[in-house]
């Protein structure tokens, strides 16, 4: 009776130890798609804000442009010159502000806008755009 008894023991043993491996290899497949869903979710995230990044990067670009337009547009105006043309996305407007200029010049607001993204800057220019102005009452000259 012994060794029924041992075999049943060996049996109930080996059974149960087949049963521990079966969930032991569960709960590896488990965690195999929990990791593969985390590092999905990280690459998706990742994704997004390279992509919001490019998109911010282009509408910086755009007010930078925008800023230098406005700039070389007041300086062509200041120096008597007509606007540089602009590209496809690229406008100029020009306009006269009221107050206090000295005579013979008007204060002007130059508004460009380059890619949706519009800049404005100030500035003294010629009242009469045809004449070619000496150097506007706000610049200093430095002598040597």
């Amino acid at each position: 009776m012994a060794a029924v008894e041992t075999v049943k023991e060996t049996l109930a043993s080996s059974a149960c130890a087949s049963g521990a491996a079966g969930r032991r290899r569960g709960f590896v497949w488990a965690d195999a798609v929990v990791g593969l869903a985390v590092i999905s979710t990280v690459t998706v995230a990742l994704l997004a804000t390279a992509g919001r990044q490019n998109w911010e990067s282009n509408k910086l670009a755009d007010s930078r442009a925008a800023d230098r337009l406005a700039e070389s547009a007041l300086m062509e105006l200041q120096a008597g010159r007509a606007l540089p043309p602009t590209e496809d996305d690229a406008r100029v407007e020009v306009r006269h502000v009221g107050g206090g200029a000295p005579q013979g010049w008007v204060w002007a607001q130059v508004t460009a806008t380059v890619g949706g993204r519009s800049r404005s800057v100030f500035g003294l220019a010629p009242a009469a755009p045809a004449a070619r102005p000496v150097n506007p009452p706000t610049t200093r000259e430095v002598r040597p």
